[in-house]
């Protein structure tokens, strides 16, 4: 039995699991504030909270001193748009 390698060596599907798991959007949340969309402070309002890829994180967290003690919270992924009447 022959099984397709993809990205480092592992099978096929894992390597494109791995690949959805970094294009993830995630929230930076420290108790019940959010890191605000600037990186400079924290605010309670979700819709001003930044959100950005796992690597995207690990470089705020690195960049802003207001995102130090800041937890991950992954952002659950959106559904399609369902299709257009007709279609």
């Amino acid at each position: 039995m022959r099984v397709e390698v993809g990205m480092r060596g592992l099978p096929q599907d894992r390597s494109a699991a791995l690949l959805n798991a970094f294009e993830q959007q995630f929230r930076l949340k420290d108790g019940n504030a959010y890191l605000h969309w600037s990186g400079q402070f924290l605010t309670a309002k979700k819709a001003e909270a930044w959100n950005g890829t796992w690597r995207q994180l690990q470089n705020a967290k690195k960049r802003f001193a207001a995102a130090q003690n800041c937890r991950a919270v992954r952002i659950a992924s959106q559904s399609p748009m369902p299709p257009a009447r007709g279609e």
